[in-house]
Order: structure tokens, then sequence, then C-alpha cells
């Protein structure tokens, strides 16, 4: 998809493979128009709703999103996915539905046909539109939009807490959790001061809990869907409580937390600013670079977050510049030869 993005509009940057997705592109057309290719194709929930949040947070003005064609037919990530569609648009941003990748695949015709029109249709849409005066490209209001998305009563939730907490079932647990991120789709969980709780035991310790992954997924569907209502309590709590915990995982240089780098990166983009990510990146690679000899074990740690130093702000990178020249000049030749690499990609 690099490619079609480079012959198409001149530029295009292939991302790293990470988990959960097989390709990502990026392209920057000659009016500055920045477009954004996801592709997801292990389906379920929890990679879905890391990449849906992924898509959320980047600064790109058109996003596109290449699925596993599982996907297309889950009714509910079909739902979800057109919610935040809908809370894009709200911004001027645009978001085609999402494309079969069985058909990018094992179609040429299809995507240097209809997926370059549709592509080259945004464009045009986009570019038509002042960022003066930009508007949502649908009709339908924030207040519509969010009114399907409720309260909830902390007994509405006892069983699920219970399960959680009591339940010496690993399975009922699971499911317990599942049935959580189930309501937080369309209720305000984040308000019941027990979802915290439950979140706060299983990720605020030294070694990953049985339910950590579970703890993370549930914080990226709040933080969705406090998104799509136009809410910002939930990264505003989010950040305070777990902030430091997840710049731990990003930061480790052992296989501890190693499984849940790739959500942690994701949720650090949902409730940092840019010179905030930008910091917290940079230290995790300074981190990495020093401390892991393994040249497979570097690139793969270095993976889910290497990308936003890479094509961040050129202020963010210029600050750092010192710092690298001083990595570029240490006496162990495996710092030596990373720096060098990185200031390559970053400044080139």
């Amino acid at each position: 998809m690099a490619q079609k993005l480079r012959d198409w509009f001149g530029l295009g940057l292939e991302e790293y493979l990470s988990s959960g997705q097989e390709l990502d592109a990026f392209s920057i057309t000659l009016k500055g128009i920045k477009i954004m290719v996801e592709v997801i194709w292990t389906s379920s929930t929890f990679n879905f709703n890391r990449d849906t949040i992924l898509l959320l947070r980047t600064d790109a003005h058109i996003k596109i999103l290449i699925v596993n064609p599982e996907i297309l037919r889950n009714e509910s990530m079909v739902r979800d996915f057109e919610k935040t569609r809908l809370s894009e648009a709200l911004k001027g941003i645009k978001i085609p539905p999402m494309i079969d990748g069985d058909r990018v695949l094992h179609d040429s015709n299809y995507i240097d046909n209809e997926v370059r029109n549709n592509i080259l249709q945004l464009v045009k849409e986009f570019d038509l539109i002042s960022l003066s005066s930009r508007v949502a490209p649908i009709s339908v209001t924030p207040s519509t939009y969010t009114e399907n998305i409720r309260d909830i009563t902390r007994d509405a939730l006892e069983l699920f807490l219970n399960e959680i907490r009591s339940s010496s079932n690993p399975d009922s647990q699971q499911t317990a959790w599942e049935d959580l991120e189930r309501v937080a789709r369309q209720q305000r969980i984040w308000k019941i001061d027990d979802i915290w709780s439950i979140i706060t035991h299983e990720l605020i310790s030294e070694s990953p809990k049985l339910h950590v992954d579970e703890s993370l997924a549930l914080i990226s569907r709040m933080l969705m869907t406090a998104s799509c209502d136009g809410q910002t309590e939930v990264a505003v709590k989010t950040k305070r409580l777990y902030e430091y915990k997840l710049k731990e995982i990003i930061s480790s240089t052992d296989s501890t937390w190693e499984r849940q780098k790739s959500a942690s990166s994701q949720i650090l983009r949902a409730i940092a600013n840019v010179d905030e990510l930008f910091r917290i990146f940079w230290s995790a690679w300074k981190r990495c670079v020093t401390e892991i000899r393994d040249d497979s074990t570097y690139t793969s740690y270095i993976g889910y977050f290497v990308n936003d130093l890479i094509g961040a702000e050129q202020v963010n990178k210029d600050s750092i510049i010192g710092e690298l020249y001083g990595l570029i000049r240490s006496s162990e030749e495996y710092i030596s030869r990373r720096a060098k690499a990185l200031h390559k990609q970053m400044f080139s």
C-alpha cells in the first residue's frame, strides 16, 4: 500500500510491522494533506480496539482502514467503526468505510481503480475545504450522535464485578471482563469507582496478573467511547492513575511486560499530548538502545514507538539531537550503530 501511495502522490512511507498490524502506510500530498492507512488482519476485539484508538490519535486528514473480511462480518465491530467515523467527521476528518483486505490482496483492479478513485476523491474534497472554515461533511450534530451513550448504575454491574473479584474460575472472570468491555461500548462505566479499582488491581503490580490484558482492553474501550461522547474524563483519569505504569511497561527491557507493550503504547497515544508523547518514547528508546544487546530483541521492542520518533515534529527532533550525538560517540559499537541509524531516519 505504501508503494501505491508513492505512485499516486509521490511520497509513501511503509512503517514497521507491529503486533496485529500487517501493514501501515503514510503519505503526504504536495498540498500537505496527510493520508494514513492502517491494516488490521488479526480480527480479535482487542486488536480492533487498539488500532481504532491509533486511528483516533493520528493527525492525518484522511484515515483509511483495510481489514480482514471477518471484521466486516462482525456487526459489533462495524457499528463501533461507524461511531469512530462519525466522531472524526465532526472534526472534519475524512474516513471512508472499511476496505476488504481480501480484495486488496487478490484483485489488482480493485485497488488500482475503486480504492484509488475513492482516495483521490477524498483528497479532492478535503482540498476544497479551507483550514479556517472546515466543517463536518455530514448532517449529524454531537447531541444526536451521543444520545445512545448513557450512564449506568453500579447495581447493573454487580454480577460482573463479583465474578472478577470473587470467582476462582479464570474463564468466568475473563467472561466478566469481556462483558464489561461490551457494556462500555454504550454506557459510561468509567463513572463507577469499582471499575477503576479492578483495573488498578490488575495493572499496578510488579509482573502481569492473569487479566491484565483485559484491563488494558477495557481502558481502550472506555477511551474510545468517551471520545465519541465528547468526554475527556477517561483520558484525564487514565493519565493520572496509570501513566507512570504505562511508561514503565513501554520502557521495560526484559520480557516481563512484553505482551502489554503494544496496548500500553496505544493508550499513551490517547492520553498524552504530542510533546509529552515524544519525551516518553525518547526515554524508552534510550533505555532500549543501551540495555538491550540483542539486535532482534531491540528491534522488536522499539518497534512499538520508533515511528513516533521518526515522524515527530521537527522542534521535538531538534531538541534531542545533542543527546543523539552523545550516543553516536559511545564506545559501545552496538549503541553507536543504533544511534546513527535513528539519526538517519529522523533527519535524512
